[in-house]
Parts: C-alpha cells; structure tokens; sequence
C-alpha cells in the first residue's frame, strides 16, 4: 500500500472484530499520524488507538 492508499474503515473493522470482544465501539480516523496511519476505537469506557504502517514500495 502506498501512502496514497488509506487502509479503509471496513478493513479496520474486519480486523478489529476479531480481536474485540463486543461490537459495541466505533471507529474513525484520526489525521494526526505523520509516518503512520492512526485509527481512533472506541467505546462508553475505552479509547484505543490503532497505528497502521505504510508498506515499504
């Protein structure tokens, strides 16, 4: 993936849904990674954020 191609909410989603244990939470992107892509998930008592690196090209 170059760094043109933002890694989409539904892939996050899928990834996610096998590592939470509910599917209470929401997810969004965050701008602020420079080097990386950053994911914010989230739910009434928890706030995780996912880093996503860019492959290598």
């Amino acid at each position: 993936m170059s760094r043109k191609e933002v890694p989409p909410i539904e892939a996050v989603r899928s990834f996610i849904d096998g590592k939470w244990h509910s599917d209470d939470y929401r997810i969004a992107r965050e701008r602020s990674g420079v080097s990386t892509y950053v994911y914010r998930v989230w739910n009434d008592k928890e706030t995780f954020y996912l880093r996503i690196l860019p492959e290598q090209t």
